[in-house]
């Protein structure tokens, strides 16, 4: 019942739309992550999040999922012992 409304609300606010411009292809070739781990003196207080952490290929769907994982990730934190910088993260 609730996809039929849907549908229909669709349907009703785009019922007189017109096509703006040719369709466009999204193309993103790979999924890149990049490993801040690495870093020799990472900078103290810096949280990298979303996007500076990961890209992902939209087609697949996994960044709102990352995105909600990465959203409660300073409040889980914020909850554990403080790791020395000297010690890694």
């Amino acid at each position: 019942m609730l996809s039929r409304v849907f549908r229909i609300q669709f349907l009703v606010a785009h019922k007189d739309a017109k096509q703006l411009g040719e369709i466009a292809r999204h193309v993103l070739p790979c999924n890149l992550r990049r490993h801040f781990e690495r870093i020799s003196e990472f900078p103290s207080g810096l949280l990298p999040i979303g996007d500076a952490i990961c890209r992902f290929n939209p087609i697949f769907g996994q960044r709102i999922s990352v995105a909600a994982q990465e959203a409660v990730m300073p409040t889980d934190c914020s909850h554990k012992p403080k790791i020395n910088s000297t010690d890694g993260f």
